[in-house]
């Protein structure tokens, strides 16, 4: 039984439009239609495949609609120390799915549904997560945790990116044993779009960091019968060998190297709410509670006026 396809080369994939445009809410009128990978493609090419597609909408509204997405939903936030934050939209069969966070984040949404339509099979999102990548935020070496029911591919949309920081790709030993050499570094732009599949996750694994700036990103992990059914026919199965070369210690290790926390001596002021959030602001990436769309969530929700 095959643990993976024949290896193909790093590919790329242009932006042009595949075929008319088709609606993705009422009244929200058409979306473009992106040129992607085929099944082929992402299931068996045992590197990530890029594409590249234009976005509507600029910096500034992704990230007034992140650090919404934060204020208005802090339950499905989830913050650890030296690790990007990140923002959990759930499962998404059908857009009603996420509706909940479409009057907070819809150009988000909007970008990331254009992705899943662009598809020429079915695609299901077994989980999507908003990533906020702030100085010093690296996610370590690592596989994703993919099985031929739950999850076959991994897209990653990339909304901003201000500043420097990278992707990376180190490829595993044919035992699983250890990690060998690095077979990718590139910098994530705006509107870059990187697909990694089961043969591609096999046999590399990937990290991405951020030295300064900023990075707003959607990770989808998807499933598709069409990829799930190619894989079984070349009897693949998902080789996942972590557990050999990933401890806690090495983790903590590349955490302690990658992040600096800043040192600063608080001065002795009055620390009331209005001037405490824009002293942490300086240190910290807070969520703009002033952006137009928290207040619109809030008022909606509970009348309430203003930034607190």
């Amino acid at each position: 039984m095959k643990a993976a396809g024949a290896p193909r080369a790093l590919a790329s994939k242009g932006g042009a439009a595949r075929s008319a445009p088709v609606p993705t809410r009422e009244g929200q009128g058409p979306a473009k239609v992106w040129q992607m990978p085929s099944v082929q493609d992402i299931a068996f090419t045992e590197s990530p495949l890029s594409v590249q597609v234009t976005l509507d909408h600029g910096d500034e509204d992704y990230v007034g609609e992140a650090d919404a997405l934060q204020y208005a939903f802090p339950e499905s936030v989830w913050s650890r120390q030296g690790k990007p934050q990140k923002v959990c939209l759930g499962p998404y069969a059908k857009p009603e799915d996420w509706d909940r966070f479409r009057p907070v984040c819809p150009a988000i949404l909007r970008a990331t549904e254009q992705v899943l339509q662009s598809f020429d099979h079915k695609v299901e999102v077994t989980f999507g997560d908003v990533l906020d990548y702030a100085p010093g935020h690296l996610l370590g070496w690592h596989q994703d945790n993919m099985d031929l029911k739950r999850h076959v591919f991994t897209v990653v949309l990339t909304l901003v990116s201000c500043g420097e920081g990278r992707t990376e790709w180190r490829r595993i030993a044919p035992d699983g044993r250890e990690l060998l050499e690095v077979v990718s570094s590139t910098r994530p732009g705006n509107g870059s779009l990187a697909i990694h599949g089961l043969c591609c996750n096999n046999a590399l694994a990937h990290r991405a960091f951020w030295d300064e700036g900023r990075r707003i990103a959607v990770v989808l992990f998807c499933r598709s019968a069409e990829l799930e059914a190619a894989l079984q026919e070349e009897g693949t199965q998902s080789r996942l060998s972590m557990r050999h070369w990933w401890t806690k210690a090495k983790e903590a290790q590349a955490e302690a190297k990658a992040y600096e926390a800043p040192e600063a001596i608080l001065p002795t002021i009055d620390w009331s709410t209005r001037q405490l959030v824009p002293f942490l602001r300086t240190f910290v990436p807070l969520p703009s509670v002033d952006h137009p769309a928290a207040q619109a969530w809030r008022q909606a929700r509970t009348g309430a006026q203003g930034p607190f």
